[in-house]
């Protein structure tokens, strides 16, 4: 479409009778981030705004003396979210009114219903990519989940094809390193230098290559002689190098290998692998993101974890 002969839409603006609670209702219930705030209107990445009513009127020059009630259900805004359960686990026990609990829709896709604080439908549902996925693994054949979703059959296809792929390379205890690096979303695993260009051979991860790892192994006696597996077995954890290390990953890449290591000896490997697969899980594709530039190589998606 020309945008010199046609408008080209650019996102919504919702009357409100309190800027500051709905602006509190969005940052803190649904964890939105403001791009612009002017005061008495305020604009949130992704391209919706709130606008106080009164002042809304005044600058629009409707008559102030006929009522115009706001929300009362007559608006909705959309939302989408890949793990639906954890967020209405997290706000479902807050001050907020439901229109309804999450339910799964004729076409698939499970969601629920708010009301923000002037009544306006707020929908959170999940990525028509996500209920392919979980069909798929319910047991549906690839026409049935078509006919159920009506999603187009090339989609569909690309869905569980990218399923298929990952699943074939799942995350495991042998690709945890000692110091509780995850080699699974390293930029070597994927076959890649910092640099961005192609290793002639991608590492297998630190465990199987069971080489003197340059940054913690070579300068470990215990690791060389096969004294401790994992870093929090030693008494000197966490030591200098591993405390460096970390470091250099948290500020570069907002990751802690002593977090990993603390939380693998509070929990347990099945938990923390669930874990990291759930973090580092492509929100297009669901392949893997790696961690240290936030790239999935199976799609090309460069979104953050």
């Amino acid at each position: 479409m020309n945008n010199t002969e046609y408008p080209k839409y650019d996102g919504a603006v919702f009357f409100v009778d309190n800027v500051e609670k709905s602006k509190k209702f969005y940052t803190d219930i649904l964890g939105q981030k403001i791009e612009m705030d002017f005061g008495r209107c305020v604009g949130f990445i992704g391209g919706f705004a709130i606008w106080d009513a009164a002042y809304a009127s005044n600058i629009i020059g409707l008559d102030r003396t006929v009522e115009r009630p706001l929300g009362k259900g007559n608006v909705e805004i959309y939302f989408e979210i890949n793990d639906l359960d954890a967020l209405f686990d997290r706000i479902k026990n807050k001050n907020i009114e439901f229109v309804h609990e999450i339910k799964e829709q004729p076409l698939g896709q499970r969601c629920f219903r708010i009301y923000d604080p002037d009544n306006h439908i707020i929908e959170s549902g999940e990525p028509m990519v996500v209920v392919i996925e979980r069909l798929y693994n319910e047991g549906l054949t690839h026409n049935k989940i078509i006919r159920k979703t009506l999603m187009p059959a090339e989609i569909v296809e690309n869905v569980i094809s990218m399923i298929d792929s990952v699943a074939n390379d799942d995350y495991s205890e042998e690709l945890i390193a000692p110091c509780r690096m995850n080699c699974r979303i390293c930029l070597g695993y994927f076959g890649y230098t910092t640099s961005g260009k192609k290793r002639k051979m991608k590492c297998i991860g630190c465990k199987p290559r069971d080489k003197s790892c340059a940054f913690l192994k070579k300068y470990c006696k215990k690791l060389q002689k096969n004294e401790v597996n994992y870093c929090y077995e030693c008494s000197d954890f966490p030591c200098g190098q591993l405390q460096k290390l970390d470091k250099g990953y948290r500020e570069r890449y907002a990751m802690s290998m002593i977090e990993n290591l603390e939380y693998i000896r509070d929990n347990g490997m099945d938990d923390f692998l669930k874990q990291q697969e759930k973090k580092y899980r492509c929100p297009d594709c669901g392949g893997v993101i790696c961690v240290h530039n936030e790239i999935c190589y199976s799609c090309g998606n460069s979104d953050k974890y």
